[in-house]
């Protein structure tokens, strides 16, 4: 994902139990956004694609240099496809975008490949796509499928098959890179501390906050494409089924949503079962530019009295619940100490249990070693029965 998954909680629309009807306060439940230390990058979360035509926040495009390695073929026959239309998939034809055999369209194990590999473009075309069924399949599927820009083809003879000025791509899966990546340098680690926002707009939070929305929107651009069909349909099958989050969608889609989400200042207010409320930011000491933002309350479940009456609610056990968190995508560990944070308010608070819903492509950086969180099943924001994409994560206090 690779960056660091960024962790997301999504809004949801609060929905009362007993009557399964929108209540009058709109809450966004967290899909939290997180840094790994042990990738390069920052999770996010959001609760929708960046695709989504309610997001207003955009970046400017950036020029980016390409960066050449080469890679040799090891599956024993695979086939070039250009990008027609914003799209690889293609139309009735399967085979109608593939590169012709005489123009080095067919290749075979072994072969070497002169490779761009960023942006890498998702699609649904996979393998296969003269079988029906198998086409049929990819159409519909939820998964994608990474293709990465073919630059040219190295001959036997060391010579080279320009493919430079046609936008000709091959599945990742049919290849292996030969060369390294280049290094490009991390920046030196640096003392992070974690402080609680008083005033939102003397600290200029919004501002804040659409920076690291705009780093998110650029690196996905430079880093990753998506093809026009796939774009499509993750949008209708969000609306239609009224997900936040499913296996296709990643921290560039996730962070951006989260990120101009928290500016909403009615998001960011305690409502229902909310006890008390915390904003914190992780900046690097001695800069005062967050690098991540948290919102964490206390909250106790309504719980249905069960025979005592059908009608009669009581409250659960109260517990922490992390509504928001997002990261920069170039600044990292800032999640992680505002993680720590969590966890440090918890024993504070005197309870046992911290809760969020995670974006799915957050999961596993909460479940790393360090935050321990269990993934406890799917979640549920807009109560539909069937699941929002989100993932339950729960951490429990060992000495409790």
């Amino acid at each position: 994902m690779s960056v660091a998954a960024p962790l997301q909680s999504k809004p949801f629309k609060y929905v009362t139990p007993t009557t399964g009807k929108a209540g009058s306060n709109p809450v966004q439940m967290n899909r939290v956004p997180l840094q790994l230390k042990t990738r390069a990058q920052n999770p996010l979360q959001l609760k929708q694609p960046a695709s989504n035509p309610i997001q207003l926040q955009t970046a400017k495009s950036q020029v980016v240099q390409r960066v050449e390695r080469e890679a040799t073929v090891v599956w024993e026959i695979t086939h070039l496809v250009e990008e027609q239309e914003d799209s690889l998939f293609g139309g009735a034809d399967a085979l109608a975008n593939e590169l012709p055999v005489n123009k080095g369209g067919q290749l075979t194990k072994g072969q070497k490949l002169l490779l761009d590999d960023e942006p890498v473009m998702l699609s649904r075309r996979g393998a296969n796509q003269e079988n029906a069924g198998k086409r049929a399949a990819d159409k519909k599927g939820s998964h994608s499928h990474q293709w990465i820009r073919v630059l040219g083809i190295i001959n036997g003879d060391g010579g080279k098959i320009d493919l430079s000025k046609q936008n000709v791509y091959v599945r990742k899966e049919t290849i292996t890179f030969t060369s390294v990546a280049p290094d490009k340098g991390r920046p030196a680690p640096k003392d992070i501390e974690v402080v609680e926002v008083e005033n939102w707009e003397e600290e200029e939070m919004d501002a804040a906050l659409q920076q690291i929305n705009d780093e998110w929107i650029a690196l996905g651009k430079k880093k990753r494409r998506r093809s026009v069909g796939l774009e499509k349909r993750n949008k209708k099958e969000m609306e239609k089924n009224e997900l936040c989050s499913c296996p296709v969608w990643d921290q560039f889609d996730e962070g951006p949503d989260v990120a101009s989400d928290m500016m909403n200042e009615e998001d960011r207010q305690p409502y229902g079962v909310t006890k008390k409320l915390w904003i914190y930011k992780a900046v690097y000491k001695g800069e005062g530019e967050p690098i991540a933002v948290m919102i964490i309350e206390t909250r106790a479940d309504k719980l249905k009295a069960g025979e005592e009456s059908d009608d009669e609610e009581i409250e659960g056990p109260q517990y922490l619940y992390v509504r928001w968190l997002v990261g920069h995508p170039a600044k990292g560990g800032g999640g992680s100490e505002l993680i720590k944070k969590a966890k440090a308010l918890l024993e504070k608070e005197k309870l046992k249990t911290i809760k969020l819903e995670s974006a799915h492509s957050a999961a596993e950086w909460y479940s790393d070693k360090g935050k321990d969180f269990t993934d406890k099943g799917p979640a549920d924001h807009n109560f539909t029965g069937k699941g929002c994409g989100c993932r339950e994560m729960e951490f429990t206090r060992k000495d409790t």
